[in-house]
């Protein structure tokens, strides 16, 4: 029993040092009607700062669309090129609400999958003085709210705070 749970300790310890992103399960979900959740949802902010969320809805019907509002907080510094191992200075963070739609297909019986990635998020609209360049130091996703609404009902999934 020692040894697995050692073992789960170097796994964990190891996604977290190479910043591997973590599924992160909503903080609440809701539902009206025959249209439910039966995978996830699942949120993560892959490799280049984009919010994934991914899932599984069953009772969608023959259509389905979707729903994904967020704050997105960026945080950028300026930094030299060339230099090694330095922390970015100057930090700044600048927020963004978004709503974005997007249609499910569903699948066999009312089935649909839900796989939606928003788009990366940039250092546009940073200035850095020369020689130094703007570089993303943090990003974090509030208020992250997913609808999923269809002929049968609707199902909503929240998020507080996503962050990497």
């Amino acid at each position: 029993m020692r040894k697995i749970l050692s073992l789960m300790v170097v796994v964990v310890a190891t996604f977290s040092i190479a910043g591997l992103a973590m599924a992160a399960p909503p903080d609440s979900t809701t539902r009206s009607g025959g249209l439910h959740f039966v995978a996830g949802p699942d949120a993560t902010i892959t490799g280049t700062g984009a919010l994934n969320i991914t899932g599984e809805v069953a009772g969608a019907g023959q259509t389905a669309t979707g729903t994904l509002s967020y704050d997105l907080t960026v945080t950028t510094g300026c930094i030299n090129p060339g230099s090694k191992d330095q922390e970015p200075s100057g930090l700044q963070s600048t927020t963004t609400s978004v709503d974005e739609s997007f249609d499910l297909r569903p699948t066999r019986q009312g089935r649909a999958t839900i796989n939606e990635t928003t788009n990366d998020p940039t250092t546009s609209g940073r200035e850095c003085p020369r020689p130094m360049r703007a570089t993303i130091v943090d990003v974090t996703y509030t208020n992250v709210v997913l609808t999923i609404s269809s002929t049968s009902g609707t199902v909503t999934a929240s998020w507080a705070e996503i962050s990497n």
